[in-house]
């Protein structure tokens, strides 16, 4: 799975640890504004074909007499940091603590069956 989704990149984008400030939010929203207007503007444009020269074999993949859904899914762990006070005896010190947190993206698409092409989609990031 060497060509993964181009979208992923919302995976960083959106969970970039340290991004906080006003400036990269309104870039992650402007981002995620022109995904989300891009994969509207395909409906009924884009081919499976299409949706497989840019992100690559599916996950998965069901079917209907009509139409089929594909799925592409991507989860890569992040770092939590954080803190936790321990005390020994009279001294008490701060350890870090350093934490696997899973962060990741699904794309479904549905096609029509006759004509191959997107009808509808979804995006769901955790």
């Amino acid at each position: 799975m060497k060509k993964v989704i181009s979208i992923f990149i919302l995976t960083v984008l959106l969970f970039s640890t340290g991004c906080t400030s006003a400036d990269q939010v309104t870039k992650k929203d402007k981002f995620i504004e022109d995904f989300y207007s891009m994969m509207d503007s395909s409906l009924g444009i884009m081919t499976y074909d299409d949706a497989v020269t840019r992100w690559g074999v599916p996950l998965r993949k069901t079917e209907t007499e009509e139409s089929f859904t594909a799925v592409w899914v991507s989860e890569v762990p992040d770092k939590l940091l954080g803190y936790k006070e321990e005390a020994n005896s009279s001294v008490i010190k701060r350890v870090k603590i350093v934490e696997d947190v899973p962060r990741g993206e699904e794309l479904t698409l549905g096609f029509n069956k006759d004509t191959m092409k997107l009808k509808n989609w979804n995006y769901e990031g955790w």
